[in-house]
């Protein structure tokens, strides 16, 4: 289970030269494409479905497949095995779609696997640990 609660600023050491702070930890929702694990902010995921009926959309790049209807709302959706440039790999009914947004729009992600949510620190900055600010 994941810890919800804020995390404070964490002093590490780097090398013998220096400390680094961890300015924050994210929350991530980690899913696989061609056995390579990749991850979006937990914070911007909406939902996550299994397939569901995709409307093409004539001339679109071979990376969107079409569009979903979800709950009214028409939600743009990217293979993205085909625009990192994997092979193609046909859908089945378990193939998954990650409902993501930016806060201004909506998009559907196919993936491979979700696999899990989790805690990663991010943000690193070093100082000298010989400096007389610390």
């Amino acid at each position: 289970m994941l810890n919800e609660s804020p995390v404070a600023h964490k002093a590490i050491q780097c090398d013998e030269k220096s400390v680094c702070e961890i300015k924050k930890e994210i929350k991530l929702l980690s899913f696989m494409l061609d056995n390579h694990e990749y991850a979006v902010e937990a914070v911007n995921t909406i939902e996550i479905l299994r397939l569901v009926a995709i409307i093409p959309i004539p001339e679109a790049p071979t990376f969107v497949p079409g569009i979903i209807n979800l709950r009214g709302r028409i939600i743009p959706i990217l293979d993205l095995r085909l625009r990192f440039g994997f092979p193609h790999k046909y859908y089945n009914l378990n193939t998954p779609i990650i409902i993501a947004t930016n806060g201004s729009y909506m998009m559907g992600i196919i993936v491979d696997q979700v696999k899990r949510s989790e805690e990663r620190r991010v943000g690193k900055e070093c100082r000298s640990r010989w400096s007389p600010y610390h």
